[in-house]
């Protein structure tokens, strides 16, 4: 897949002011996502790595692979870095073409080999990405619900990422939220989720 259509209309504001999250509901077309998900399968080095908690392992509930120039740690895990594939190439461009300013040297791959596999509560405020990243997230396969919740404050914001969509954060994002996928037992197909990331100047 050398060249790619996208679609950047009808953009949704889902969070607006010092922090900002746009999502874009059929960024790319059916067909692109659906031979993506497939190329990525066999393009990726997918691990499904162990972390430690009250000192015992347990196994991270998804796939990951790693994308970019340096290692990345976050909660006691460390990816090592894989190389781009070629497959990733177009996508990124257009990523890079459809958000002003944007150069994303890196991405995480997730890979939920169904509705049991799940990130919790979280925020991609490593230094690594430096103050306020802009994090490009693009789902692929099964429709997964997403949770947004501002620190300190009750209720959340849920939104359904459907195959092809594009989720931006950016701003003070990760500073004032958080978020998660949780776990949805009626989803039996796989998803595939690209977190495109801009690194912290002199990483």
């Amino acid at each position: 897949m050398d060249t790619m259509t996208y679609d950047l209309s009808e953009p949704q504001a889902i969070v607006c002011g010092a922090s900002e999250v746009t999502l874009y509901p059929q960024f790319l077309a059916a067909a692109d996502a659906a031979h993506l998900a497939t190329a990525l399968i066999d393009a990726l080095a997918w691990q499904r790595l162990s972390g430690r908690m009250f000192g015992k392992a347990y196994p991270v509930p998804r796939d990951t692979c790693w994308v970019g120039p340096v290692a990345y740690r976050y909660s006691g895990l460390r990816h090592d870095p894989a190389d781009w594939p070629g497959v990733l190439l177009p996508l990124r461009q257009a990523l890079e073409d459809a958000i002003a300013g944007a150069v994303f040297e890196s991405v995480l791959a997730n890979r939920y080999r169904d509705g049991r596999d799940r990130v919790g509560w979280h925020a991609d405020d490593e230094p690594i990405f430096g103050a306020e990243p802009v994090i490009a997230s693009v789902s692929l396969g099964a429709t997964r619900k997403f949770k947004l919740r501002r620190n300190g404050m009750k209720g959340t914001t849920k939104i359904s990422l459907a195959s092809g969509s594009l989720l931006v954060m950016c701003g003070a994002t990760q500073r004032e939220y958080q978020h998660c996928v949780p776990p949805q037992a009626s989803v039996a197909a796989a998803r595939i989720n690209l977190t495109f990331r801009t690194l912290a100047p002199g990483v």
